[in-house]
């Protein structure tokens, strides 16, 4: 509906004006009617409507002032004059101030209803215009919330310009970072049940305990089972930003939230490109709760620390045995092995809580490595993410598996079609160059293939070993000379890539069971 109000100091053209039209029909509503010019101005200050109808001489104010006063506060709404025949200089007046029309004295209701359709189209191209703003603007929005997700990933991830300018991370984000501390702190979720509701009491609480107003800039990154805070703030104040991230868990401890609640906090840095060390930390300090349990604050500056290396709990020829189990692509041993690792990280992670998680990173590090023909595609950083999100130590051994699993079936099927393209072409250089003394290690290296591995793979494709597959293609041409007497024996062995006529006779005799000269009478009737 469209918001009218009415100001005239005559009564009588107010009920008229009420009266002369239908106006609910025609989609509008009077909001208010006023018979002074000052009391009117103020019922548009309040409520605001979008078409008035005024009086062009009132006492006290005219219609002229009230529209220069709503102008010169913004967001004016449109006017309809009304005026007698002696006004007519105040009504040009108002037009040019840009008043929709004037209304003669006595109204004519033919005119009225004129600039009434006037007003309706006027607000329906308003409206159709405000969408289309606040479209655009939501669509900008969100491109620049997933720009700021992709962007402050990757500095998690280490990926980037370790002295990211804040600058254009401010004019692009559309951020407010200052110089100063950087930490990242989280509120992790035990499930993803009824996440929605527990994420807006989250919400509320930062800031019902203020927590911006201690900050330069804080940044709230969308996780699907986790609050994550980006903080950035002046140097030395870290101390106080820990007790407003505690008083804030306090109060949401305190609601009884849906489900169990994890506060991590990551250590202080004083860039951004330094970031993925408090990330870490907090990654850290998130797993922590599996060693002893949700509810609980981890800070990273203030958890047990530990110099000791994750590798150290491993026996010594573990990434020897993991790479063996990889290569022969054998998911069970993998997962066995892995197993065995988490078991020894989670029995240390009970006196230092942060092995648990480094000892997982380190798994999937050597995964990575064991795993760099899927390198480039697998979403190992996704991975991490998702094992430090895992709600158990028996769901990380599964996630562990799962990956291990998709790693070696990705190199199964890599090396499958790699296999196939390298036989085609071995194939061909084998029939342009059987003539001459071949080997299968001068053929694996034409086709950047270990001899071994291309042994394996040319006889899955053939059938048969390289050397007999050679023999094969050999004497087969000689048969076809053999039928040819035209051709003596010397020249069709050294024509068939044998060094000499006897081994050339020893080799056809094996194959073909006859001797070449026996063969030549069978075929042609002439055993010269």
């Amino acid at each position: 509906m469209i918001d009218v109000l009415i100001i005239d100091d005559e009564i009588w053209v107010t009920r008229l004006l009420e009266k002369l039209i239908r106006w609910e029909d025609l989609g509008f509503r009077i909001v208010g009617v006023y018979h002074d010019g000052r009391e009117g101005l103020a019922g548009i200050r309040e409520l605001r409507p979008h078409l008035v109808l005024t009086d062009i001489r009132m006492p006290g104010i005219t219609g002229l002032d009230i529209m220069r006063e709503t102008q010169e506060n913004g967001d004016a709404p449109m006017f309809i004059i009304i005026s007698g025949y002696n006004d007519f200089e105040y009504a040009q007046t108002a037009l040019s101030y840009g008043a929709l029309g004037y209304l003669l004295k006595p109204i004519d209701q033919k005119e009225l209803e004129k600039y009434i359709s006037k007003a309706q189209n006027l607000h329906t191209q308003k409206q159709r215009k405000w969408q289309e703003e606040q479209a655009l603007q939501n669509s900008m929005g969100q491109m620049t919330e997933n720009l700021r997700e992709r962007v402050f990933l990757n500095l998690f991830e280490g990926v980037g310009n370790p002295e990211e300018d804040i600058s254009s991370l401010n004019s692009v984000l559309r951020l407010n970072l200052m110089q100063g501390d950087f930490i990242t702190a989280g509120v992790f979720l035990d499930t993803e049940d009824r996440a929605a509701e527990v994420k807006e009491l989250i919400t509320r609480t930062i800031w019902k305990v203020n927590l911006p107003a201690y900050c330069y800039e804080m940044l709230t990154l969308p996780m699907p089972q986790e609050m994550l805070l980006v903080l950035n703030y002046a140097e030395g104040t870290t101390r106080k930003i820990e007790q407003s991230l505690f008083h804030m868990f306090d109060e949401v401890l305190s609601s009884k939230p849906a489900c169990g609640v994890t506060l991590g906090i990551g250590e202080p840095v004083g860039r951004i490109g330094e970031l993925s060390q408090s990330y870490r930390q907090l990654r850290e300090m998130q797993m922590s709760r599996l060693v002893h349990g949700s509810n609980r604050v981890y800070n990273s500056r203030t958890e047990p620390r530990t110099s000791q290396d994750e590798n150290q709990m491993l026996y010594p020829t573990f990434d020897i045995s993991l790479k063996q189990a990889f290569n022969g692509g054998h998911a069970s041993e993998v997962a066995k092995l892995t197993g065995f690792a988490v078991d020894r990280f989670m029995a240390k992670a009970q006196k230092y809580p942060v092995l648990l998680m480094r000892g997982v990173s380190r798994l999937l590090a050597l995964y990575e490595v064991n795993a760099a023909f899927a390198a480039e595609k697998y979403p190992f950083s996704e991975k991490r993410r998702a094992l430090a999100g895992a709600g158990s130590v028996g769901q990380i051994k599964q996630m562990l598996a799962e990956i291990a699993a998709e790693l070696i079936a990705a190199r199964a099927g890599g090396e499958a079609a790699s296999g196939a393209s390298a036989m085609q072409k071995a194939l061909e250089y084998i029939e342009n160059s059987y003539t001459q003394d071949i080997s299968l290690s001068d053929v694996a290296e034409v086709v950047n293939l270990n001899p071994n591995y291309f042994s394996e793979v040319f006889k899955r494709e053939t059938g048969v070993n390289f050397k007999e597959y050679l023999i094969s293609k050999r004497i087969g041409s000689a048969k076809e000379l053999l039928r040819n007497p035209a051709y003596k024996l010397n020249e069709i062995a050294e024509l068939t890539g044998y060094n000499d006529t006897k081994n050339f006779g020893r080799s056809f005799k094996k194959t073909i069971g006859v001797t070449p000269m026996e063969y030549r009478k069978l075929m042609t009737g002439n055993g010269q």
